[in-house]
Parts: C-alpha cells; sequence; structure tokens
C-alpha cells in the first residue's frame, strides 16, 4: 500500500508537468502545421508525379494543400484537368486545383506578419497559391508570424528543394 500512496503522490505532481512538455504553444503549432502544409505539398507533387498546391488563406489564417488531378481522376469524374497557369495567383477556384489532402488553422493568437510568394506580399490578400513540382522544386515561399509580440519566427522554403527551414527571429 506504501509503495502504491508513493506512485499515486509522483504521478500526481509529475503529471501537471509532463503535460505541459507534451502540449505545444501556439507558435510552436503553428510553425508544425505550416511546415507540415510544406511537406504534404511536396510529398504530393513527387508521389503523384503532377504539382501540388499550398493555397494560404492570410485573413483567415488557414493552409491548404490540394493534390492536383491526374488523368484517372479526370476520367471517373468527367471533368477535365485543369493545367495550373503561369500565374499561380490568378483566379483559379480551388476546386480546379484538384483534391484537398491537407489543412490547418492558425491559432487566433498568432499574427501573419509576412506572407511572400515568389517575392511578392501577400499578407493582406484573400488567396496566395505556392506551387509544389514533381522534380522536387516549388515557388519561393516565406511567411513570418508573431505570437504574443514576443516570439518571431521565419518559415522559408527552398525553392530548389521545396524543404521548409524555420528561423527564430525574435
Amino acid at each position: 500500500m506504501v509503495v502504491i500512496a508513493i506512485l499515486g503522490l509522483i504521478l500526481t505532481i509529475g503529471l501537471p508537468s509532463a503535460f505541459r512538455a507534451v502540449s505545444r504553444t501556439p507558435i510552436q503549432q503553428a510553425v508544425y502545421d505550416i511546415t507540415e502544409a510544406c511537406k504534404q505539398a511536396r510529398a504530393q507533387a513527387i508521389l503523384n508525379g503532377l504539382p501540388a498546391t499550398l493555397v494560404i488563406y492570410p485573413q483567415e489564417k488557414t493552409f491548404k494543400v490540394f493534390s492536383s488531378f491526374s488523368q484517372n481522376h479526370s476520367e471517373e469524374t468527367n471533368e477535365l484537368a485543369q493545367p495550373i497557369t503561369p500565374d499561380i495567383n490568378s483566379d483559379i477556384s480551388t476546386n480546379q486545383l484538384g483534391t484537398e489532402v491537407f489543412s490547418a488553422k492558425l491559432d487566433d493568437e498568432i499574427v501573419l506578419e509576412m506572407v511572400d510568394v515568389n517575392l511578392r506580399e501577400f499578407k493582406d490578400e484573400e488567396i496566395a497559391k505556392v506551387r509544389f513540382f514533381p522534380n522536387g522544386t516549388s515557388d519561393i515561399l516565406t511567411i513570418i508570424i508573431q505570437w504574443r509580440e514576443q516570439e518571431w519566427r521565419k518559415i522559408s522554403v527552398d525553392f530548389v528543394t521545396a524543404v521548409a527551414s524555420v528561423e527564430v527571429i525574435k
């Protein structure tokens, strides 16, 4: 009984600190969500052999990854696959981008300070689209996020490798 009481006491004391260690702060979750969206888009493009698109809705703080239609999918749905135009941020509806394979919404405490796609600012726009290609390359993407005016993170996607990297700014 003494051993069980000691174990119960240790669990009671240790459980809250263990929970805090496992749970993420909003900025950690935001960094994870953004980098995961980039990983998913890159993987979809390479695995399917077709471009994938990361669609960012800066005003809603939402990220979605779309896998392009394959020829088989187009035949099954009796729709024509729509090629992505050179100006990716032109008015292409999301249903022309393919199938949604990933989505994430950032915490309300997170502020998007910068959303740059191909050196063009989209922070104040409704939508920004980033292409990921089957050869493992992508458009240039830079996102800066802020949490509680104390912590800043810069997430950059290298256009040669389409791999996201994170830098602590402040």
